[in-house]
């Protein structure tokens, strides 16, 4: 059976994305897998963004088209937080 791509919601009580923004999905996220996508709606922005790949803990990198790039971290349910690497 192919593998299909799936498209998460979460939504942040913020204007921006900085890092340790706490984020909340609309439905419980099943295991990040590479090439799902995420759309992320704050109060001024609406991010569509991919999993590129994931970290030990199995948490994504994503990234948009402006080229912003972050981990989300799982906190516990349907909790996540940004966490923008070090450059």
């Amino acid at each position: 059976m192919p593998e299909q791509d799936h498209q998460w919601i979460f939504f942040a009580e913020v204007d921006h994305l900085l890092d340790g923004t706490e984020l909340m999905a609309e439905t419980p996220v099943r295991p990040f897998q590479q090439g799902d996508w995420i759309t992320i709606t704050t109060r001024k922005d609406l991010l569509a963004l991919s999993v590129n790949q994931l970290d030990k803990e199995g948490n994504p990198l994503v990234s948009s088209l402006s080229g912003v790039t972050f981990y989300l971290d799982h906190i516990e349910g349907e909790r996540y937080r940004v966490r923008i690497p070090a450059a």
